[in-house]
């Protein structure tokens, strides 16, 4: 058994009614990539984008912490 990191992007789009293109615009993250974020289908994660995505949010709700963009989950596959 392993674990998996599972992004809350999409989520917080939904919560702040945004886009996936205004997201990848205002922290300069290419489009399909902030799409692999959204659907959790990325093979890696880059720390800079991570921190971007937080920093984004983060100015929109102070309240923000990184729990609120991922979370690990036990993986049984």
């Amino acid at each position: 058994m392993g674990f998996k990191i599972v992004l809350k992007v999409d989520k917080l789009l939904k919560k702040y009614h945004m886009s996936q293109l205004k997201l990848s615009k205002a922290c300069n993250i290419r489009p399909a990539t902030v799409s692999n974020y959204v659907n959790n289908t990325a093979k890696r994660l880059n720390i800079k984008d991570i921190e971007a995505i937080y920093s984004f949010f983060y100015s929109l709700d102070d309240r923000i912490t990184i729990n609120d963009i991922m979370e690990t989950t036990a993986d049984y596959t």
